[in-house]
């Protein structure tokens, strides 16, 4: 959060830097993120029991993100946010060293007391380019991981559309800049009070209803901004603005907890098809599926207030076109609901339950302690169901030797 220097009058420069910044950020995060999701089906492998662990994780996250909210409203202003010139470059550089050290503090910690096996006692696989992009290729042979990874492509695309038109319309249609942090903070309580519902509801009605019952309240929360225009009066579009943030953001807590309760599950169902345990690879796959969600949802919001000539320069206290309001509301409002509404449909066709989960777990014991699996008809056709393909297909309905026809016997 520092130019360290560099010129003001340097455009071309100063973009190169903060290129190489973020892309330095985004590769740092992206070794902690990896390992840090391929714990958990070792760390939890019940399916009940990966709720209470994401649960924990979700609550520690939301602590985080108050806590920065708090921390920038602190330094920035709570309810008259400063204007965001290069008078505030030493403010910012303070709330990094701030930022900095309890962050790494932790990552240091947990990876200095978390134990695992010797990694030099695992058989290493031939690696190379031509065999690192068959592993990815790989973690989209099962239907379960494909399903699974288009809910959070759709969700991190519907809030950083959202998330990065907002300070703009806070700015041009809501009129109220000055209250940004005051209005973050509010949006981000309003993800905290989902928690104890997204637990309830994933314990009680599956880990796809916290999804399903939540995310229309995006849908709600984009329609409500529509009663803000900038002509109404700033007390009232704050306080809509702000309910209507609420809503975005607690319809999101639901549509990012499903997916973080339900990634542990497709490790199972890959091992299912191909025998092995390759958390880290399909973590690595939505690690980098998710970040590609992230810049495609900014530069599609950049590139809709561009479109339709959204002056990103203008005074608060000047009046955008008419056209210029238009896209305001299609970044903010339009595009976030119908990727909500994309959301609810692709929820619903991630069909995995508990019993499903205990079925595949039984099944892919069995065939590691016995080399072949008893199953019904109908528990055939789950499996199948979970993975796309047929059993013959997959590593626990392989042959384990010429003398049977088949790695799988039938029953009933």
């Amino acid at each position: 959060w520092s130019s360290f220097g560099l010129p003001n009058d340097n455009s071309v420069l100063k973009t190169v830097y903060f290129v190489l910044a973020y892309i330095f950020f985004t590769t740092s995060l992206s070794l902690m993120t990896v390992p840090h999701e391929s714990l958990l089906p070792e760390l939890a492998p019940e399916y009940s029991l990966r709720v209470h662990y994401n649960s924990a994780l979700y609550v520690m996250n939301s602590v985080g993100m108050m806590g920065s909210f708090f921390l920038a409203a602190t330094i920035l202003g709570f309810s008259n946010t400063e204007n965001f010139t290069p008078d505030l470059k030493p403010k910012f550089l303070q709330m990094a060293l701030i930022m900095a050290v309890p962050f790494a503090l932790a990552l240091l910690i947990t990876f200095f007391s978390t134990k695992e096996d010797d990694w030099r006692e695992v058989p290493k696989r031939p690696f190379n380019l031509a065999a690192l992009f068959s592993e990815y290729k790989l973690s989209f042979k099962s239907r379960a991981f494909r399903q699974y990874i288009a809910l959070p492509f759709v969700s991190y695309l519907c809030i950083n559309i959202f998330s990065t038109a907002s300070p703009f319309f806070l700015r041009y249609v809501g009129r109220i800049p000055a209250r940004l942090n005051f209005y973050n903070t509010i949006i981000q309580g309003g993800q905290m009070t989902a928690f104890p519902v997204n637990y309830w509801l994933s314990l009680k009605h599956g880990k796809q209803s916290p999804a399903k019952l939540l995310t229309p309240l995006i849908i709600l929360g984009c329609l409500l901004s529509f009663f803000i225009s900038p002509t109404s009066s700033p007390d009232w579009a704050f306080y809509l603005q702000a309910a209507a943030g609420a809503l975005v953001y607690i319809g999101y807590a639901g549509m990012g907890m499903t997916p973080s309760t339900t990634f542990p599950d497709t490790t199972d169902v890959d091992e299912m098809v191909t025998g092995r345990r390759r958390e880290g690879v399909l973590a690595a796959t939505n690690n980098l599926v998710s970040q590609i969600a992230v810049g495609i949802g900014q530069a599609i919001s950049t590139m809709t207030l561009g479109a339709f000539k959204v002056d990103t320069n203008l005074p608060e206290t000047d009046f955008q076109s008419d056209t210029a309001i238009i896209g305001l509301r299609i970044a903010f409002a339009v595009l976030p609901a119908l990727l909500a509404f994309s959301s609810i449909i692709l929820t619903r066709r991630y069909k995995m339950r508990k019993t499903d989960h205990e079925l595949l777990c039984r099944a892919v014991a069995e065939k590691k302690e016995t080399g072949a699996v008893r199953l019904t008809a109908d528990e055939r056709a789950i499996l199948e169901d979970l993975a796309g393909m047929p059993l013959e297909h997959m590593w626990i309905g392989q042959r384990e030797n010429l003398n049977e026809a088949l790695g799988v016997r039938i029953q009933g």
